[in-house]
């Protein structure tokens, strides 16, 4: 389970925890009667879904509820079909709802980092989502992908998620020229999920490829593959970094330095969504702070 800070209609902040249905078993009927009540499809359908998630550990179908004390305030749910004629583009992330008074606080975007990082663990990296919102989905590391005919007649936009892997993109790996330094930090769930999704870059701004293996991050240069940074996570947040030294691919040289620029991309990577283009303009401004306005690479 992953928890969140959230700000109730009182104003008091409160703990949400997202949970996997197959973990919670005993509340069943109330999650099936929960989904059909904002959704409207036939309750017996929700029913036979989710008796169908709880025979198996891993798999499709799976269900998925954020709650606040004993009460559902968000959830959704991963089918191999939600209702439309490409069924080659599966398995589907549907039925996402955020209670309307908790909206507008980033439970969408943790619910549904939750699920793809879910979905990854049980070797599903790939997931898709059908939907009629624009410029919603994209704020969570989705991509629009095509327009697709639902099984009513009508199109909706079809949107794609990729947790990023080591051949995602061509890569270096770490030099031999390289040095360690530990980094202190602590990290919240939420932001080691946006972590855990890495970054498959989309655009020419979008300077960095990340990906995660186990509890090691490395971080990529798009442009290049040089890996920059290794981050060996600890749980006592003393972190190990090895950082590149090839003075190549690499200029920074001061440990000091490195530890202020790392702390900086990783404010900027543990956000939701991750926002290539003003980190990049911010890396830019720096960098022509630090060389008196010329630009270095």
């Amino acid at each position: 389970m992953n928890a969140i800070r959230i700000v109730n209609k009182n104003g008091d902040t409160v703990t949400g925890v997202c949970v996997p249905v197959r973990d919670w078993p005993e509340a069943k009927e109330e999650i099936a009667v929960w989904f059909h009540e904002k959704w409207h499809i036939p309750l017996e359908a929700y029913r036979e879904s989710i008796n169908d998630c709880l025979e198996k550990e891993t798999g499709i179908p799976q269900w998925y509820v954020v709650i606040r004390g004993s009460r559902i305030i968000a959830g959704c749910g991963v089918i191999e079909n939600d209702f439309h004629e490409r069924k080659d583009l599966t398995p589907n992330v549907c039925a996402v709802y955020v209670d309307e008074e908790y909206r507008n606080q980033g439970i969408a975007g943790f619910l549904l980092q939750y699920v793809c990082n879910d979905m990854s663990a049980m070797g599903i990296d790939t997931l898709y989502l059908l939907t009629d919102h624009t410029d919603f989905y994209e704020r969570y590391g989705w991509q629009f992908l095509c327009m697709v005919r639902g099984n009513d007649g009508e199109l909706s936009r079809m949107y794609v998620h990729h947790i990023a892997h080591r051949n995602d993109w061509k890569t270096e790996a770490m030099p031999k020229l390289h040095e360690t330094f530990v980094l202190n930090r602590s990290f919240n769930d939420v932001e080691l999920e946006a972590l855990r999704c890495g970054n498959i870059p989309q655009a020419m701004e979008d300077k960095w490829f990340w990906y995660m293996e186990g509890s090691t991050l490395w971080a990529h240069r798009s442009w290049t593959g040089y890996c920059i940074y290794q981050i060996d996570f600890q749980e006592d947040d003393h972190h190990i970094v090895t950082v590149n030294r090839d003075p190549e691919q690499y200029e920074c040289t001061s440990i000091e330095e490195d530890k202020v620029s790392l702390n900086k991309l990783l404010d900027w990577w543990t956000q939701t969504p991750y926002d290539h283009y003003h980190e990049w303009l911010s890396e830019t401004y720096d960098t022509l702070k630090k060389s008196g306005g010329k630009e270095t690479r």
